[in-house]
């Protein structure tokens, strides 16, 4: 079971210098004393803007030696040409899309969390039935590491929701992991509540397939569902949250809130979930260490050739980052058998259903004073031999 390697490995090695600039702005946040996650890239003196105009020089001087001109020339191209104007701004999105969640990520610890496909079958199927305060991160800022087929094709449903055209021909690349940086922003000057940033990449080694950016309003007064379906224009009308999505053929896209709501569904609703898991009474986590922490002592151990080869093999395809497994025990739904015992019978059931995934905040302590949130997973109800009712669910 080992993490394989992540967004965060693949880049840190592809685009070095940005890394080093954003440990080095980490090592100065620390050192004035920051406690909570960076807002925006203009809140504090970010090295940002510096790495831009490195990489802007360079593809101006790489776009110079393709088509033999001048630097002179490349930028009065540049000025007079939207659509070159244009691929240039989504360069500079896609650096400021990565450069932000990344920098927030290190800054409390590149807290790694890796999902188990099984957990998140049932999460994906899970209810929020649950209030958006309940919603709280184990850290400020994480990555969540998915390999599910189902959170890849949710996460895909987004693209092809957006250009049908594309379905037919794509490629989903199922091998490659799906990195997903969440940031939980506290009550400021500007944003009067608490809000979620979600960013999530697919990546491989060769290519960033696709990007997705998403803000959630956690007010005190909304259910996760409505959360989920958060509209900045209406929740403020002074506030302006640009929704994008990237992916590599079409570059960057600025879609409507509404894409949210139906297609783009499922995906955050994986990721909310699997939130309120981590903070549930029965989570199951496990702490792993890194994969290159010990490794050379385990070759030495392995007398086999072969055996020292393949091992060898498999960690260069894995994260070097430490990671907590999370679901390791989760099995998929059975549904030959009750999946829990929680539900006694009060009354005669003569047909057999499917109850889905919810959340139970359940009392508990010296006069049920307390509450802590329960995972209860899908199950079937009913006499084990009657008829099974099936009852399908639209999950969006």
């Amino acid at each position: 079971m080992l993490l394989p390697s992540t967004f965060y490995d693949i880049r840190k090695k592809q685009v070095s210098s940005m890394y080093e600039a954003i440990a080095q702005d980490v090592d100065s946040l620390r050192q004035g004393g920051c406690s909570s996650p960076v807002p925006d890239l203009d809140s504090y003196p970010s090295r940002f803007s510096q790495i831009w105009d490195a990489e802007c020089r360079r593809l101006i001087e790489f776009v110079a030696r393709e088509q033999h001109v001048s630097i002179a020339q490349v930028l009065r191209s540049a000025e007079q040409d939207s659509e070159t104007r244009n691929v240039l701004e989504w360069q500079e999105r896609a650096m400021a899309c990565e450069y932000y969640p990344v920098l927030n990520f290190e800054l409390f610890g590149a807290k790694t969390f890796y999902l188990q496909d099984d957990l998140v079958q049932q999460l994906a199927c899970t209810e929020m039935n649950v209030v958006a305060p309940l919603l709280q991160l184990p850290f400020p800022a994480c990555m969540f590491v998915l390999t599910s087929r189902d959170a890849i094709d949710a996460l895909y449903h987004i693209h092809f929701a957006t250009i049908p055209a594309v379905k037919q021909r794509a490629f989903v690349d199922y091998k490659s992991p799906v990195s997903v940086f969440l940031i939980l922003c506290e009550p400021n000057a500007e944003q009067p509540f608490r809000h979620l940033e979600i960013v999530a990449f697919h990546a491989n080694q060769e290519e960033v397939h696709m990007t997705v950016k998403r803000s959630l309003c956690l007010a005190d007064n909304l259910t996760l569902n409505e959360a989920l379906t958060t509209d900045w224009v209406n929740v403020d009308k002074n506030l302006y949250k640009q929704r994008t999505r990237w992916d590599y053929e079409n570059g960057w896209n600025s879609v409507s809130d509404d894409i949210f709501y139906g297609d783009g569904l499922l995906f955050f609703r994986i990721v909310l979930n699997a939130v309120l898991y981590l903070s549930s009474a029965d989570a199951d986590v496990e702490q792993r260490p890194s994969e290159l922490e010990g490794l050379q002592e385990r070759l030495a151990a392995i007398s086999s050739s072969v055996k020292r080869r393949e091992m060898k093999q498999a960690a260069r395809h894995a994260s070097r980052l430490p990671y907590i497994v999370v679901g390791k025990s989760i099995s998929g739904p059975d549904k030959g058998e009750m999946l829990s015992p929680l539900l006694g019978e009060k009354r005669k059931l003569s047909f057999r259903f499917t109850v889905r995934g919810h959340w139970k905040n359940q009392a508990c302590g010296v006069g049920m004073k307390d509450h802590v949130l329960r995972f209860i997973k899908p199950y079937n109800k009913g006499p084990e031999m009657a008829d099974v009712i099936n009852k399908p669910y639209l999950v969006r």
